[in-house]
């Protein structure tokens, strides 16, 4: 979700190999096709995700106070993505009240350090990488990443949950952390080609998360969406995902991941 856990989101990595009943249904249903495809054009065309060798960018989590709406916590995470012939390579650094970790994904070795003191492999943090790596390169990879191999898209004009047009998404029995991730893309302003929100349930729980969508950015350097707001049954927001600071291709060298 692929955040938080997400990214949230169990987010889900695609590295299935495409099987032909999964390349068949990934195009079985031409409205929700065309949609993603509207969206996709709009973000700079379908070659924009495949182009990226390195990236950098700043991903801030806001916590709200549900009565009142204010702002409790806000704590930024720095990401660096490094895309190799075996997956991406990840780094992420944040600064939590117990002092400040390094967290790192090179091919499957994952490694932590906290204040610089390298932790066991047992740590949390260590033992959460390789989710929180699938997160990372998950959402800053919408909308290209849902033409994957494995990933099978259903339209639906509508539905209860959420505003507009809907577009469910689920993901072959191979495919990725969490093959059993579901995800609902609603395009409620039908002058736009961007979703206006997105439905998940992760796999191994039963909540649905609730996410508004906004702020889409479609120049340069990187094409991306500025916010994601989770919000509860009675519409209060909870929590807030923010992309910032997006650098492109800058070549970032492999001793970060080391």
């Amino acid at each position: 979700m692929k955040p938080h856990r997400l990214l949230t989101l169990s987010a889900t990595l695609i590295l299935a190999t495409l099987s032909p009943s999964a390349a068949r249904s990934q195009d079985a249903d031409p409205l929700a096709s065309n949609l993603i495809s509207r969206w996709t054009r709009a973000m700079g065309g379908p070659d924009v995700w495949s182009r990226v060798s390195d990236l950098r960018y700043t991903v801030t989590t806001v916590w709200y106070d549900t009565a009142s709406g204010q702002e409790t916590r806000r704590r930024p995470r720095y990401v660096w993505l490094k895309r190799t012939r075996d997956g991406w390579n990840v780094r992420v650094e944040r600064t939590e009240a117990e002092g400040r970790y390094v967290q790192v994904l090179n091919g499957r070795d994952a490694r932590a350090t906290l204040d610089g003191v390298q932790l066991p492999d047992t740590a949390r943090a260590v033992r959460e990488m390789a989710y929180v790596a699938g997160d990372l390169t998950y959402w800053p990879g919408m909308p290209w990443k849902l033409r994957d191999p494995g990933v099978m898209l259903e339209h639906s004009p509508a539905d209860r949950e959420g505003p507009g047009e809907v577009v469910a998404v689920t993901f072959g029995d191979d495919v990725g952390l969490h093959p059993r991730d579901r995800f609902w893309w609603y395009f409620g302003d039908p002058a736009s080609p961007f979703p206006t929100e997105v439905h998940y349930i992760e796999q191994e729980r039963s909540v649905r998360q609730r996410v508004r969508l906004s702020g889409w950015v479609t120049g340069v350097p990187f094409p991306h969406l500025r916010s994601r707001v989770y919000y509860d049954d009675a519409g209060r927001s909870t929590r807030a995902i923010l992309y910032s600071g997006f650098e492109v291709n800058r070549g970032i060298s492999g001793g970060y991941f080391r």
